[in-house]
């Protein structure tokens, strides 16, 4: 399956800067664009639950771990009225599909360096994330992946963002996205 790649996203990744992370049941990029009013209506409904949803400098609503974390409620799913956030399984039980999980940089994880913090630790409700001695004095980190919500809690307590988003792809393989 080929990945369509909008000329937004392509100018923000020469830029250097983090892809855009629509809200949990968006259809693609492309699609999603083409149908998204920018009302706000999923904006709101996610701010009742966790505030995680900001709007983009259009309107549209993109996910902001440093502003909360996603429960995967489905409410902004339940309040979008285009269609554009229909592309999620669940919905209509309240439980939408974990689209994406994390991973940590055994480079950036400050533990790998020998320097205790464990703070992503402390704020994973689902106990994902684990530690392993190793010799000289370091330590090995990582995210069981089918333990990981993806909620995000974990993202802003990393001082040295050594945690990237994997995405759970539509019928392909894992692609990386740093936080």
């Amino acid at each position: 399956m080929t990945q369509t790649v909008t000329r937004r996203q392509l100018f923000r990744s020469l830029a250097g800067q983090a892809a855009l992370r629509r809200p949990p049941g968006a259809v693609d990029e492309a699609r999603f664009m083409e149908i998204c009013d920018g009302c706000g209506e999923c904006i709101a409904a996610c701010a009742a639950e966790t505030g995680v949803l900001k709007a983009d400098r259009g309107g549209a609503p993109v996910v902001d771990f440093a502003s909360g974390h996603c429960v995967f409620c489905g409410a902004c799913v339940r309040a979008c009225g285009t269609g554009a956030l229909t592309g999620a399984e669940g919905v209509e039980a309240g439980e939408v599909t974990f689209p994406w999980h994390m991973e940590i940089s055994q480079e950036r994880c400050m533990e790998f360096s020998g320097i205790t913090c464990r703070l992503c630790e402390s704020a994973c409700e689902e106990r994902a994330i684990r530690f392993r001695p190793m010799a000289g004095h370091v330590t090995r980190a990582w995210i069981e992946a089918q333990e990981c919500s993806g909620c995000g809690e974990c993202l802003p307590r990393c001082p040295n963002r050594a945690i990237a988003i994997i995405e759970k792809p539509r019928g392909g393989a894992s692609r990386e996205n740093a936080a």
